[in-house]
């Protein structure tokens, strides 16, 4: 008896044990590392996502075997939360929650828009995590200068410090007034995640497309993509960092065979890593944090053992 051994069966496995390893407070999170052309990134890449915080990565040479477990590790070692969930309530019918973009995180929202939650799992020290949520706000039958409660925000997760859970919140507030100020901007920040999650979803397309036999398809996606990003108003070194991955992943789209053997892999490992804002490998490198750049350093640099 081998046990499972067909890739839909492993997943489904092991979607079933990790619930059991969360209940009796051992939540586990799953990296999975995918050495060379020759091998199935479906099965990895899904295994990684059933944990919620894991990561897939591509290693395409023996040289970036110790940059890929020191990119997973640079990470474990700086866990300060696990089994994190935001949860959003919407105070007195002021508004309705929309949908939450992305989908890097598993989450629900009640059908009448009146709560949602998101699973964020694993959080690390120097995290950043950037969540948008659509609201809608009905008409306003007066105006409301004084900003007013509309979500009741809390994020209730295990300290890993402390061994106990904790939850703090905080509250959304939004004045209406009759009519916005001429001068207010759109906030570049939430450009700035608007396109992080744009470039995660071209990547997803690019790489259905060119599995539908489209290689060149998926790469004027890709193309595309980029140069909407180099003319972005917006400036700054996450902008950078998606420019330089689509210009890396499309490279990988010149024929059929590169993409087949370098180019899935390196999609669905970027788009990943733009979706959780979590570095891996040479990609998404606005989030690498002084952590993780540091147990990297140090797995580069470190002389071989002897034997």
């Amino acid at each position: 008896n081998n046990g499972v051994t067909d890739p839909p069966g492993i997943v489904a496995a092991v979607s079933q044990v990790l619930p059991q390893t969360a209940q009796e407070g051992s939540p586990a999170s799953i990296f999975t590392f995918g050495f060379g052309a020759d091998h199935n990134e479906t099965m990895l890449a899904a295994l990684a996502d059933v944990s919620g915080s894991g990561q897939y990565f591509f290693v395409d040479r023996a040289e970036a075997i110790p940059v890929a477990f020191a990119d997973a590790l640079g990470g474990l070692v700086s866990v300060v939360a696990q089994n994190a969930e935001l949860v959003a309530e919407v105070v007195e019918g002021r508004c309705t929650i929309g949908k939450v973009l992305g989908d890097a995180y598993k989450h629900e929202v009640a059908p009448d828009g009146s709560r949602a939650a998101l699973h964020v799992g694993d959080l690390y020290a120097e995290d950043e995590k950037d969540l948008i949520v659509e609201i809608k706000l009905p008409k306003a039958a007066v105006a409301q200068d004084a900003p007013l409660p509309h979500i009741t925000w809390s994020i209730r997760y295990f300290s890993v410090q402390k061994r106990d859970f904790e939850t703090s919140t905080a509250l959304l507030c939004v004045s209406r007034p009759l009519a916005a100020p001429v001068s207010q901007a759109v906030n570049p920040a939430i450009v700035e995640q608007r396109e992080r999650l744009y470039v995660a979803e071209v990547m997803k397309n690019a790489a259905d497309i060119a599995d539908g036999g489209d290689v060149k398809g998926g790469q004027a996606l890709l193309r595309e993509a980029e140069e909407r990003l180099r003319s972005s108003d917006v400036k700054s070194p996450m902008v950078t960092t998606l420019v330089e991955d689509l210009a890396t992943v499309s490279a990988q789209y010149a024929t059929r065979e590169l993409y087949e053997s370098e180019g899935r892999k390196t999609t669905w490992m970027s788009s990943k890593v733009h979706y959780q804002q979590r570095s891996a490998m040479t990609h998404g490198g606005a989030y690498e944090k002084r952590s993780k750049k540091a147990m990297k350093s140090r797995f580069v640099s470190a002389p071989p053992s002897a034997s």
